[in-house]
């Protein structure tokens, strides 16, 4: 029996410089499951390079966090959308029936 679930992932990656001379610092993963449990990861890969300019590297994840935000508040809204439909759909269906 075949079961699925929906999720929302959201993943990044922090890096030093640019380019070739770049070093991964840390990186962030944060999901959204289908029943709402959320889940967020944030692992320092070099933490003497993270807490040299850890000030940087602080509005970067809150630029992820944000982002993930807005994914879970999208996510909220059309999921009261489609409940609000269905239910509207059916309120229409049983008037049909009654008549």
């Amino acid at each position: 029996m075949l079961e699925m679930t929906k999720k929302i992932i959201l993943s990044g990656t922090i890096k030093t410089g640019t380019g070739t001379d770049n070093k991964q610092v840390m990186y962030c993963n944060s999901s959204l499951s289908e029943d709402g449990g959320i889940s967020i990861t944030k692992t320092i890969k070099d933490s003497s390079v993270y807490y040299a300019d850890k000030a940087t590297y602080d509005e970067e994840v809150a630029e992820f966090d944000n982002k993930f935000d807005e994914l879970v508040r999208t996510a909220y809204v059309e999921k009261e959308e489609t409940a609000k439909a269905n239910d509207s759909k059916q309120t229409t269906e049983e008037t049909k029936e009654d008549k």
